[in-house]
């Protein structure tokens, strides 16, 4: 085996926590069969990796590039910043508490790294990921990777083992909130942190289609 400090470039994805990750990473390996690993990488050779994932661009390269990681393309996955916001545990520790108190505004350090990589790029949202195999396989063919689709009768099935195993993952920090959380003054702070990083044009570039009611459905 290769060690990591030999590693040839790798596709990266972005994405913050709870914004499709797992789901995406899932299809990927089900349809692939390659490993989708996290900064640490391990010490296979790439050629056994689909891609690199991290949640926060500055903490995560800091451990995956002394390892010899780069990246030839980055995918960025967004989810609507106002229901990222009341899912950060950093903001809801009282009650939404996890190992790790994600920073909020790593959500913006990953749009800003997204934006000036100069490399191939692929921009992906939540919204319309989860709802199916589409996102994953434009991911599969847009990184060149060999794959095997699935039928979209196969997707309930798929949903469901997804689901289990981020349940099981996640184990009491797996939780369903409900939109409803997201007060007018919820979602102005949510925006004035995000603006105060990115600026008005590149909040609008990327998460002005997010100006609008939310969906009053809860969502995991």
């Amino acid at each position: 085996m290769m060690k990591a400090n030999n590693m040839s470039p790798m596709s990266l994805v972005l994405s913050y926590p709870r914004s499709g990750m797992n789901w995406l990473r899932h299809c990927v390996e089900t349809m692939s069969g390659r490993l989708t690993p996290g900064p640490h990488l391990g010490l296979l050779d790439t050629d056994q990796y689909a891609f690199c994932r991290l949640h926060n661009i500055k903490r995560g390269q800091a451990k995956a590039n002394p390892r010899g990681a780069s990246w030839n393309r980055v995918c960025l996955i967004l989810r609507d910043y106002r229901e990222n916001y009341v899912r950060t545990p950093y903001f809801q520790r009282s009650k939404y508490t996890t190992i790790k108190k994600w920073n909020y505004t790593s959500y913006a350090d990953n749009i800003l790294y997204f934006n000036q990589y100069p490399g191939p790029k692929l921009l992906l949202h939540y919204e319309s990921h989860v709802k199916g195999f589409d996102d994953s396989i434009q991911f599969l063919e847009w990184a060149e990777i060999p794959h095997q689709p699935l039928q979209p009768s196969q997707l309930e099935a798929e949903v469901k083992r997804s689901k289990g195993q981020y349940r099981k993952d996640q184990n009491k920090y797996y939780r369903r909130i409900p939109n409803r959380l997201i007060t007018p003054a919820t979602a102005a702070a949510a925006r004035q942190s995000l603006v105060k990083i990115l600026g008005e044009s590149m909040f609008a570039k990327y998460l002005g289609c997010y100006d609008r009611p939310l969906p009053a459905s809860k969502a995991a």
